[in-house]
């Protein structure tokens, strides 16, 4: 089933590439099978889905950053008080943006995290600085959703993804007197970029056909522990989620191009090159990328282990990855904007 729904979309955009965007978004409603008015009418316009994209800034998804690596927050290593409180700014984003909470008891989805899971920086003493990796504990992903709109595609649903955790601090500060691990790029830059397109969704005037989650996730850094609990436990069944779009460190390197890297049997490939190819305005090409490894390292892995295709965004590994030096300064927070509207874009394509 996934790979007939996104393997549609993906023809219905390049059979309409040779003859402009006017007549792409025609022949786009002449090659689907979806109902192009939906059950009740006419739904957003081609200027809605538009200004919807141009929501997702630079400025915001810097100030979402700035919240998220910010010192105060020690790193976000899981569990701890910093990643809860992490979680609940999040939270509060998805309620202000009016998405519906994703457990039935709101947008926590709590899941215990044991002192034998991965752990990828080293340990000290938690009484020696704030904010050192602990053991067992108890820690949170995020999860709100829109229900689609069309009572025959509402049940059908894709899920961003983006893990807000990182990896504490240093048991021994720099020469300079740092010992945080910020995680600008990794990964408050995927998380700000979830937050936008959330917004960017729930923003419109009627939702889309398909419903869409949007899951942030903690213990990615220990394991992907907290994609693999949503993944034994999730909001709407993988049964029925059409795709994954993956975001993880999205705002280095080349400001020009993202990795957008899937599985050799998908048509998520193809459907994100259709889609740059369509909005050149983004600025961002995507370098085609099959089967790489970092699949296995990143949240999409939880899902494509349960047959389900994913779509992971990543600009490149870079000097400072889970170093000290992955500071907000150095953020290209234009481009983590500009890949995040690229995942809109695609997103849309999979839920309209």
């Amino acid at each position: 089933m996934t790979r007939t729904v996104s393997g549609r979309r993906a023809r219905g955009i390049l059979c309409a590439c040779a003859v402009g965007l006017a007549a792409c978004l025609i022949s786009f409603a002449a090659c689907g099978n979806d109902d192009p008015t939906g059950p009740t009418g006419p739904g957003p316009s081609s200027a809605d889905y538009e200004a919807a994209a141009l929501s997702i800034t630079e400025s915001e998804v810097r100030g979402h950053v700035s919240v998220l690596a910010h010192d105060s927050m020690y790193g976000r290593w899981s569990p701890g008080p910093e990643i809860e409180k992490s979680a609940r700014y999040i939270a509060d984003e998805f309620a202000a943006a009016g998405l519906r909470p994703g457990t039935g008891t709101g947008y926590l989805q709590w899941f215990q995290i044991e002192s034998s899971g991965q752990i990828v920086a080293p340990i000290a003493s938690p009484s020696v600085v704030p904010g050192n990796p602990g053991g067992s504990g108890a820690s949170p992903n995020v999860v709100g959703w829109i229900e689609g709109s069309d009572p025959s595609l509402r049940d059908e649903h894709v899920v961003f993804t983006a893990h807000f955790d990182h990896i504490g601090t240093a048991p021994v500060a720099s020469p300079t007197g740092d010992y945080i691990y910020n995680g600008a790029d990794d990964n408050a830059s995927g998380t700000a970029a979830l937050i936008e397109i959330a917004e960017a969704f729930a923003s419109l005037p009627a939702p889309p056909a398909r419903s869409v989650v949007f899951l942030a996730t903690s213990g990615e850094e220990r394991g992907l522990l907290g994609a693999l609990h949503y993944a034994t436990d999730p909001t709407l069944p993988l049964t029925s989620t059409v795709a994954n779009i993956n975001l993880d460190m999205i705002g280095r390197n080349d400001p020009a191009t993202v990795r957008a890297i899937h599985r050799t049997d998908s048509d998520l490939g193809d459907l994100t090159q259709s889609v740059a190819l369509l909005h050149e305005e983004i600025g961002i090409t995507p370098i085609d990328v099959a089967d790489n490894t970092l699949v296995q390292r990143s949240d999409c892995w939880a899902f494509i282990a349960r047959g389900v295709d994913a779509l992971f965004l990543h600009s490149g590994l870079h000097d400072d990855y889970h170093g000290l030096d992955d500071e907000v300064d150095r953020l290209d927070s234009e481009k983590a904007a500009a890949v995040g509207r690229l995942a809109w874009w695609v997103g849309l394509e999979l839920v309209r």
